[in-house]
């Protein structure tokens, strides 16, 4: 039950809000999301990227543990936007590991399928939360296309649009888990007018090594729910690199971190 109710940290944001500080996040987000929904982005070609039109300023790239006991503690800083919008990041050489690789397949209907290879072998997800003056403003996050980058948020942009984003997930051994996942969600429209219970579709195919691994998440398949997109299927898969068409997202948001 307890490692369930982390599991539901990874789709949710964090801590709290501060009046003063929701008003500034709130109008950052005006600022870059915009009517049109479109953020500053660049094409990767590595690691050293460039936002155009960034004018929040110098910021911090934060790399947290998302399953971590202690979010204050397991956190470490990683890199630098700079006030010119160009960035680059270096991911540490090891992290604290808290998850079972047999987390993949718990919550599914059909969870005795999973094929588990060293369940011993414990994991962390790891994202890059961006800080400013110690306060979490937004995230920093590979995808393809922009909107992509909130699939990962519950009640993100189009949380179901079709796509996919990248996550850096480190592993304390060389593992697998495979599992066509099966279970049903409750999908909303986001303001409680249309409401659906629907069968989705994980598939799994995740061969981790011991170290950093690079995690591909696409949406394959979606429904409209109102006027609000949800995934109806979703692959999972270890990736060598971020491909060279990979679009960065800086991902304004509306919580922060609780101190």
């Amino acid at each position: 039950m307890k490692l369930a109710k982390s599991i539901c940290i990874f789709f949710f944001l964090f801590g709290t809000v501060q009046t003063g500080h929701a008003q500034f996040l709130k109008k950052l987000k005006n600022a870059v999301v915009g009517e049109t929904q479109t953020v500053p982005t660049e094409k990767t070609s590595g690691l050293d990227q460039k936002f155009r039109n960034w004018n929040i300023g110098e910021v911090q790239i934060i790399a947290v543990s998302v399953f971590s006991n202690d979010l204050q503690k397991d956190r470490q800083n990683i890199g630098t936007i700079k006030a010119n919008g160009s960035f680059d990041f270096q991911m540490p050489d090891s992290i604290k590991t808290w998850v079972p690789i047999n987390v993949y397949g718990q919550d599914c209907e059909n969870s005795e399928e999973a094929v588990i290879k060293n369940p011993g072998v414990k994991i962390a997800w790891n994202r890059m939360f961006v800080f400013q003056n110690g306060k979490h403003i937004g995230e920093l996050m590979p995808a393809d296309p922009v909107k992509a980058a909130y699939n990962l948020n519950q009640g993100g942009i189009n949380n179901g649009t079709l796509g996919h984003f990248y996550l850096w997930i480190y592993a304390d051994g060389n593992a697998s888990a495979t599992i066509d996942c099966y279970k049903k969600m409750d999908m909303t429209d986001g303001k409680s007018f249309s409401y659906k219970n629907m069968p989705v579709e994980d598939r799994f195919d995740l061969h981790y090594k011991k170290g950093w691994n690079i995690v591909q998440v696409e949406n394959v398949d979606n429904i409209w729910v109102g006027l609000t997109q949800h995934y109806l299927e979703r692959e999972w898969k270890v990736v060598n690199e971020l491909p060279n068409n990979t679009t960065w997202v800086f991902r304004p948001m509306e919580t922060t971190m609780t101190k």
